[in-house]
């Protein structure tokens, strides 16, 4: 039996064969390898391993079929699947641990993060971790992960439900009904981890969604440190390199969507239903940004007043939504300075006149009262 061709069960197509029938895996590996021919069966386990921790990031535009997501997330000798034999072997983290069972915790709660695996994680590797037993104790290895990382593994449970949306995203018509070909669910889009306002937003809709039991994926925008500083968000168990879902949620501002679309192309906007969770604050919004409203099905106003400015730029849907706030506990003393009294809900909301796009900031809107 080689290393790149395992039969368990039935049988599975081997790695040659898929990267030879697939032209953008072909044209990657001959691209990439420098090699000039065709890949031998242990090139191709390697470069479609590589592919997925890597090159898809890099790739969007590439679709896992079926038979490369079963070649990749079958078992290989002690390892639950070939991507942990892969991402275990990687120098950087070689002998990082000294048993399989430790390799498994790593794995699973450390390395699926950092590569983005979590649409590979499969229901059968979920039952191994629950029934493989962790040294000499009775907890299996799922508990240990769950106790010491608080690894949110469960979340995986979710995503796997729509592992085959994620190998089927692309789209032979524009207007092909998303929701005819997704499960249900809610990608969220924007900077997950950026210290400003607008990361926020997405991390409040982020808790709401996961304390309804919404299905839900993150595709996190990083941010350079000249625009915002960035932290490690407790949502990175949910973070994805593209849609899972039919829904995408754009929490970020007209312009910067623009940005992304153009930087990435119509992987994130074609083929799904998508709205713009976009904040403005002033009476009208700039008539030459006015085709960025094509770009979305309908709009989100955080406020009425906001509703109406869209309404006036002629968005037919636009709909008010107000952003999720969380209640926390409040300072009399500072109430009683700017005489408000403790019957009242109060909001700060504040921006700078001289408004300059990129460096737009608060001084004193993070103060809260």
């Amino acid at each position: 039996m080689t290393r790149g061709y395992l039969k368990t069960g039935r049988t599975r197509t081997p790695a040659c064969d898929i990267v030879a029938q697939n032209p953008n895996f072909l044209t990657l590996f001959l691209l990439y390898s420098d090699l000039g021919h065709s890949p031998t069966e242990q090139e191709a386990d390697t470069f479609l391993l590589w592919l997925v921790c890597f090159g898809r990031q890099r790739f969007q535009g590439v679709i896992f079929g079926e038979a490369a997501f079963e070649y990749v997330t079958a078992p290989d000798g002690e390892y639950f699947s070939r991507l942990e034999r892969f991402a275990a072997n990687l120098p950087s983290t070689f002998r990082q641990y000294s048993s399989i069972a430790e390799c498994h915790i790593w794995y699973y709660s450390r390395a699926v993060i950092e590569f983005k695996l979590q649409p590979f994680l499969t229901h059968r590797e979920i039952s191994l971790l629950k029934s493989s037993k962790f040294g000499d104790t009775d907890k299996s290895i799922f508990d240990e992960i769950q106790r010491n990382v608080g690894a949110e593994l469960l979340q995986c449970d979710t995503l796997t439900e729509s592992r085959r949306d994620y190998l089927s995203l692309q789209r032979e018509e524009a207007n092909t009904d998303p929701f005819a070909s997704f499960s249900i669910g809610i990608n969220l889009i924007g900077y997950a981890n950026g210290v400003l306002g607008l990361g926020e937003d997405l991390r409040a809709m982020a808790r709401v969604l996961k304390d309804m039991g919404v299905p839900m994926s993150i595709c996190n925008v990083a941010l350079s440190a000249d625009h915002a500083s960035s932290f490690q968000s407790d949502m990175e168990g949910f973070f994805v390199d593209r849609p899972l879902f039919p829904i995408n949620v754009f929490c970020m501002s007209a312009f910067e969507t623009e940005r992304l679309r153009l930087r990435i192309g119509e992987n994130f906007f074609h083929g799904f239903y998508n709205v713009g969770n976009w904040p403005w604050e002033l009476s009208q919004f700039p008539r030459i940004w006015h085709h960025a409203f094509e770009q979305m099905d309908e709009i989100w106003a955080i406020s009425p007043y906001l509703n109406q400015v869209y309404s006036d730029s002629g968005k037919k849907h636009v709909h008010y939504i107000p952003p999720p706030c969380r209640s926390r506990s409040y300072r009399e003393s500072r109430r009683a300075a700017v005489r408000i009294g403790c019957q009242h809900f109060f909001v700060c909301c504040s921006f700078r006149l001289q408004f300059v796009h990129g460096e737009k900031k608060s001084d004193w809107g993070d103060r809260s009262i």
